[in-house]
């Protein structure tokens, strides 16, 4: 039994989660994961701009491989840079707004 089998089991007995599975390979970016978000989510305007709010009640998102994506020209990965922002700001810059 693998981990990833372990983990789907485990999520299937939880209610009103979804899993939003990305297989990282080393082109994977940012972009991978908002357009999973997209997929997963509806978007609602706001006060404070554009929110992702999950179809289920709440959403996983299970990154497999996620040290397989190769840093660009300044040494930087473009999508463990991407979860920080998710995580440290509670958003994503889009270019227009938060």
């Amino acid at each position: 039994c693998g981990k990833s089998m372990l983990l789907r089991y485990a999520f299937a007995r939880l209610r009103s989660v979804e899993v939003a599975m990305i297989n990282c390979n080393a082109q994977t970016s940012a972009v991978h994961v908002i357009q999973k978000l997209h997929q997963s989510c509806t978007v609602a305007t706001s006060q404070s701009g554009k929110v992702f709010r999950p179809k289920a009640e709440r959403l996983v998102l299970y990154l497999k491989d996620i040290n397989l994506p190769k840093p660009d020209k300044y040494d930087t990965i473009q999508l463990i840079a991407f979860l920080q922002q998710l995580v440290l700001y509670h958003g994503f810059y889009d270019g227009l707004e938060w």
